[in-house]
């Protein structure tokens, strides 16, 4: 149609994946629209201009008018399991925290508590003061009272002072002066009984307030830090009590030095509730250690556990994994989008991040200078792994994270994968390779016994049959095998039948190929890998493809080992695994050398057979195509850059234990 300022506007379609949801046979459909049917994801293919109805995408595979970008699947047993392990730990994590947080919870009301305790103290130390003056009062005038009353006055003084065993007999000669006192003076001090010892026990509790609110106030600051000492604290209790002790015995004798008229019943009530008032002195100072050693234990218990599962889960300051990446880019949902035609995108795996704090991604450049890189279809996900943020192409390098994000994916070109560090500062920073740190030394032996035993449980009692050439066999290439180094780490039995020079159709004229030998795979293994083989490359030739069923080209000579191994164990747990680069056949760009073609093939035939496939060609780390990836990891080729040594096998090892524990039922 003709606009206002004379521009004509067309209608270009769809330009890109156009989310449709799930699919519906009435709807119509057009190039580029995008459904969901039974798991999988599905990419319209029509003819530019064209749509079709009813026609529905074929589960997991590529038809005509649909591509499969997702197929159906679901999560393994062993993921579940694992899973389940983490949310039991977080769970009782949190209550041990609920737990420290109710103690702290109950020290802060003891606080309050003793805060109101004080100030009835102080009001009931304000009316003894008054019962002071009136009982010195009275004391005056018992002092007019005849000599053998004074004199029984000082006798019980002499009791009280020495507050000891005597007491029982002083007693009976001071209840008979007083009996002869004058009625004035008994009358005046019967009056002054009950304020008098109320005035001990008031000044007493407040003596003991004031001690517990100090200890109280230490015992908060120290929860605050969970960094107490409970010896040093029982150490303090212990002496603070005795301080009270003293204190309430001082002033016990002062206050009967005030009531000496009334004798012996007077020094009983005192000493009585004297005894009482170090008795709860003691009490609480026995609460207050058992509280803080509580509070201790738990704090000392939650630091553990969250210690211990920090050191099984952190990496180093690079975050990014060159192991776990995967073909294709990102979509909006967090979902990988496959390749094109001509397209080279690797996506990493969940990368674990702070939130709301910076992300930067760099790369070593040609000349050796490290540069910020775009990291493409960056999306951002919260705790349970879903997507909150998907940014196609981010304006900066330098991106600042969400409130909400714990992982982060994003995609970068294959080429830019050379020494990629992602990390989490302002900017980026000099280059460490990615290293996960796991500090089995920092753990506690119980801990790490319990967790070898688990990891170890799968792989108990299982058998592994390792087909391959001569980077499986034994041989004076390397003092050991990928396969060594799992069978130490996880106990799983290895029947090795490697010969070298063979492959899925080379030597097939000795009857030594991989099809021929697959019948001798043992019918009691529980898992089988098949590994190589660079030596079928001298037959690229005869490539075929990967429908081929006949043993006239190498598609159909790997077809047909599948087909043997399936045959003795039709439900076989088989992964195949792509070979290592070598020399002359490594990587590049445009994957047109033969190696590439053959990890094509294989990879091809893994898709259409449902078969887990490990590429080990684009992603073994090995380079023996370099001097220094030689020296590293091929000294005992003779610098042929074929076959890794007993470094490059370690390399190499962790990747294939990931491959296999997938393939452990």
């Amino acid at each position: 149609m003709q606009s206002e300022n004379h521009y004509t506007e067309t209608d270009l379609g769809n330009v890109a994946p156009n989310p449709r949801g799930n699919f519906d046979s009435t709807a119509k459909y057009e190039y580029l629209d995008l459904v969901s049917m039974q798991g999988g994801s599905y990419l319209c293919i029509a003819e530019l201009g064209q749509t079709i109805t009813g026609i529905a995408p074929e589960a997991g595979k590529n038809t005509e008018h649909w591509q499969c970008v997702a197929i159906p699947g679901n999560m393994t047993p062993e993921y579940t399991d694992a899973y389940g392990k983490v949310v039991r730990l977080a769970r009782e994590v949190e209550q041990d925290a609920a737990k420290v947080a109710e103690d702290k919870q109950s020290v802060t009301q003891m606080e309050t508590n003793a805060r109101q305790l004080k100030k009835q103290a102080e009001e009931s130390a304000r009316q003894a003061e008054n019962s002071k003056d009136s009982a010195a009062g009275s004391a005056r005038e018992a002092k007019k009272a005849e000599e053998s009353a004074r004199q029984a006055e000082n006798n019980v003084r002499t009791q009280v002072n020495g507050f000891d065993a005597h007491v029982e007999e002083k007693t009976t000669e001071a209840t008979q002066a007083v009996a002869t006192a004058k009625d004035n003076a008994v009358q005046a001090v019967e009056r002054q009984e009950t304020a008098s010892v109320q005035e001990v026990k008031d000044q007493t509790a407040t003596y003991i307030t004031e001690q517990k609110n100090l200890a109280k106030q230490e015992l908060d600051d120290k929860v605050n830090q969970f960094g107490l000492d409970v010896n040093v604290i029982k150490a303090e209790v212990s002496k603070e009590g005795q301080k009270q002790i003293t204190n309430v015995q001082e002033a016990t004798t002062a206050e009967l030095a005030k009531i000496t008229e009334k004798g012996t019943e007077q020094t009983e009530l005192v000493t009585a509730e004297g005894n009482k008032q170090v008795q709860a002195v003691q009490t609480a100072a026995q609460e207050i250690a058992a509280d803080r050693e509580q509070i201790q234990k738990n704090a000392e218990s939650v630091t553990a556990l969250k210690e211990d599962l920090h050191m099984i889960t952190s990496v180093g300051k690079n975050l990014f994994n060159p192991s776990t990446l995967v073909d294709g880019y990102l979509n909006s949902d967090g979902s990988i989008h496959e390749n094109g035609i001509d397209m080279d995108w690797v996506t990493t795996d969940f990368i674990a991040v702070e939130p709301q704090k910076k992300l930067v991604t760099s790369k070593k450049s040609e000349n050796g200078i490290r540069k910020r890189i775009t990291m493409f279809f960056l999306t951002e996900f919260d705790a349970s792994k879903k997507a909150i943020k998907h940014t196609a192409i981010p304006e900066k390098p330098i991106i600042d994270l969400l409130e909400k994000c714990n992982f982060v994916r994003f995609s970068i070109h294959k080429k830019d994968t050379v020494e990629i560090q992602t990390e989490q500062n302002d900017d980026m920073t000099a280059y460490e390779p990615y290293e996960k740190k796991v500090g089995k030394d920092n753990l506690s032996r119980e801990f790490v016994e319990e967790f070898e035993a688990l990891k170890r449980l799968k792989w108990q009692g299982k058998k592994w049959a390792c087909l391959g050439d001569s980077l499986t066999e034994k041989n004076i290439r390397t003092t050991k095998h990928y396969h060594d180094y799992i069978a130490e780490s996880t106990g799983i039995a290895v029947f090795n039948m490697g010969v070298g020079g063979t492959g899925y159709k080379r030597t097939e004229e000795n009857h030594t190929a991989f099809y021929q030998r697959a019948a001798k795979i043992p019918v009691d293994c529980d898992v089988v890998t098949i590994f190589g083989s660079g030596n079928d490359l001298s037959l690229i030739g005869q490539l075929g493809t990967p429908t081929d069923v006949e043993t006239t080209t190498i598609c159909g000579c790997i077809n047909k080992t599948i087909d043997e191994i399936i045959k003795i164990k039709p439900t076989v747990s088989l992964g195949i695994v792509s070979p290592t680069p070598w020399i002359g056949n490594q990587p590049t760009a445009d994957d047109s050398n033969a190696m590439a073609k053959y990890t094509k093939a294989l990879h091809d035939i893994c898709k259409i057979r449902s078969i887990p496939f490990l590429d080990l060609y684009h992603k073994s780390n090995l380079r023996p195509w370099t001097v220094e990836g030689r020296n590293a990891c091929y000294t005992k080729d003779e610098g042929n850059g074929v076959h890794p040594d007993e470094n490059g096998h370690k390399l190499i090892a962790p990747r294939f234990k990931i491959f296999l524990e997938q393939l452990i039922i």
